[in-house]
């Protein structure tokens, strides 16, 4: 299969085409929920950077 270069907010890496469906499938059958959001939350109040991809879906 072929590779896809993803920015992972400090330099470009890549992943495999079966690795990206895999994580589409994931976020499609365990969607973020308000725990997520919360704990999201806290997290970023406490620390500064929390999980963009779980913000997001928050939104």
């Amino acid at each position: 299969m072929g590779t896809l270069a993803i920015w992972n907010r400090l330099n470009w890496q890549s992943i495999s085409t079966d690795t990206l469906v895999l994580m589409l499938a994931w976020d499609r059958l365990d969607p973020v929920d308000e725990f997520e959001c919360l704990r999201n939350d806290r997290i970023t109040s406490s620390q500064g950077l929390g999980n963009q991809f779980v913000a997001n879906k928050c939104d």
